[in-house]
């Protein structure tokens, strides 16, 4: 009941992500939700996706990852699917913001986006950091959906030469249950006070208020999602929804050209103005493949 409870949250959250990662994260917790096993190596290769802040090196600039799936807080799907917490990366940031050996903040991102929940209230912050401290986004190398609402609000943004932004667009599912309910033998009334209040229901055909619902969410965020994006890139919010890649993914040179980014970089590139590279911030990446890893442990353990 716990998975299924998650997938049925899921599915009726506005997304602002890539839809590829989101398709993965519904069949990864429907797997759950059917009882199915998940190989330790899948989870282990998520978990590796996660990398936290350390303590500000020597430069003084603070590196804060922003790897994975975007949530607004950390938990249960964000240890199994290796993302970001937007509390967590918003308190970063205020330290940060507050310590006055940082010369810079530098975002460094790799991230298909997420839910919408708590990513206009970091957005904002960053653009209000950014007034009085450096802060640079590194897509590096991607940087979709609700990475790039994020992103784009540093005070420079940087993409790697193989890297791509975008995704500026907001979705929301709906599954009817019904078909597959009938196949077990089940059969779900919903017994309602207020109008709206089981409006989408996932036990039949979407409703027309249901409709109207989702599609207005829809339309709000996005709304949100592309002034934000307007402001942090200095552009018209028309400019923005009627180009900025229309919902899909742009590469780096032509982010460039269309001012969704400011050069194409790397994130050695951006440290190496302040003497630093990856290797004095970055904590060694593992050598070997998650499932080699566990492989090697169970044996160990006998």
């Amino acid at each position: 009941m716990l998975y299924e409870r998650i997938v049925s949250a899921a599915v009726s959250t506005p997304w602002a992500v890539h839809p590829d990662k989101l398709r993965v994260i519904e069949s990864f917790l429907s797997r759950k939700a059917r009882g199915e096993a998940i190989p330790e190596w899948e989870i282990v290769a998520a978990k590796q996706q996660q990398r936290k802040s350390g303590p500000t090196p020597p430069g003084g600039v603070g590196i804060i990852p922003v790897y994975g799936t975007i949530t607004q807080r950390a938990d249960l799907m964000t240890e199994w699917s290796g993302g970001t917490s937007t509390d967590a990366v918003g308190q970063r940031i205020d330290e940060l913001a507050a310590d006055p050996n940082v010369k810079a903040i530098v975002l460094d991102v790799d991230s298909p986006g997420g839910t919408v929940y708590g990513v206009g209230e970091l957005a904002d912050k960053i653009r209000e950091t950014a007034k009085t401290k450096k802060v640079i986004g590194v897509a590096n190398s991607e940087a979709a959906s609700a990475a790039y609402w994020i992103l784009s609000q540093a005070s420079e943004v940087v993409v790697t030469p193989n890297g791509q932004v975008g995704s500026i667009g907001v979705y929301v599912m709906h599954v009817d249950q019904s078909e597959a309910l009938k196949a077990i033998g089940e059969n779900v009334t919903l017994l309602s006070a207020g109008e709206r209040k089981v409006a989408g229901n996932p036990y039949g055909p979407l409703d027309q208020t249901g409709r109207a619902e989702l599609q207005a969410s829809v339309d709000d965020y996005y709304d949100k999602f592309s002034r934000a994006v307007a402001r942090g890139r200095g552009k018209a919010q028309s400019t923005v929804q009627g180009g900025f890649g229309k919902g899909g993914m742009v590469r780096a040179e032509q982010a460039v050209s269309e001012g969704m980014a400011d050069k194409v970089g790397t994130l050695d590139s951006v440290l190496s103005r302040y003497g630093l590279s990856t290797a004095d911030v970055l904590p060694a990446a593992a050598a070997e493949r998650p499932e080699v890893a566990v492989r090697k442990r169970r044996m160990l353990l006998g």
